[in-house]
């Protein structure tokens, strides 16, 4: 949905549908995660960042608009006091024999595969901040058209 929107080609209707989807996938903390379909995981900065992201873009209806000041909030009370965000492994390589990577749960056995985690939280803080200068973005422009 993000490139979609970002290059100008999600008609409304599929926004607003993307945004529903998205919807349905917060957890009851405000927060997103990556679950599988149906479970959506312990919310985290990095899942919250994207889906603030996705939601500000489908500019939707007010649910959008809730579920976006719901992920503000849940960014905020989470930063670290160094001024990051916690993070989780971002990138989750399988052993060469998985057929379905989607599958593949146990990244924690010696020779299951490759974990990379994000050092020093440079990834996910950044992906959060980038989130919420957009918000604050939009949030200027709709001021200053009003």
């Amino acid at each position: 949905m993000l490139a979609l929107a970002l290059g100008g080609r999600l008609p409304d209707d599929e926004r607003r549908r993307s945004a529903l989807a998205l919807l349905s996938e917060r957890n009851d903390d405000g927060g997103w995660g990556d679950g599988d379909a149906g479970t959506t995981g312990e919310s985290h900065a990095f899942a919250t960042a994207c889906a603030l992201r996705a939601l500000r873009l489908a500019r939707s209806n007010a649910d959008a608009a809730a579920g976006a000041t719901d992920a503000v909030q849940w960014l905020t009370a989470h930063q670290c006091a160094d001024g990051s965000w916690p993070s989780v492994p971002l990138l989750r390589i399988p052993d060469s024999d998985v057929i379905d990577p989607s599958a593949a749960r146990d990244y924690s056995r010696p020779g299951t595969g490759i974990v990379v985690a994000d050092q020093n939280r440079v990834h996910t803080t950044a992906a959060v901040v980038h989130a919420l200068d957009a918000v604050r973005a939009s949030d200027g422009e709709q001021a200053s058209a009003e």
